[in-house]
């Protein structure tokens, strides 16, 4: 993971319709968890990171109906999003050593 300088991972809560031009559509961020990276870290510990991140964000207990995240690197700032449902259908049907949260934030970079 090369250039990362910074992952927040956010659940949201949809405020809204999708836009189906820009395929883009409005949040309300419930709860953030952030990650400062200074160091050169193994592809696995981003991984075991992005996994303790989510776990504690669903912690916490609220109303959410997705999760957000934000990769900034030194060329650029990535963001999405995906429902709680899809997560838990990867989980539930994928393949056992696949994670979700780790499989969303490969699509995301």
């Amino acid at each position: 993971m090369k250039n990362i300088k910074q992952i927040k991972m956010s659940l949201l809560k949809n405020n809204g319709d999708i836009d189906i031009l820009t395929n883009k559509a409005n949040y309300i961020k419930l709860c953030t968890a952030t990650f400062d990276i200074y160091d050169e870290y193994k592809d696995e510990t981003i991984y075991e990171i992005l996994n303790n991140m989510y776990m504690d964000l669903l912690k916490i207990g609220v109303c959410a109906d997705s999760v957000g995240i934000w990769i900034i690197s030194d060329e650029s700032e990535y963001e999405n999003a995906i429902s709680l449902t899809t997560l838990q259908d990867i989980e539930k049907y994928g393949k056992k050593d696949i994670n979700p949260i780790v499989e969303f934030f490969k699509m995301t970079i």
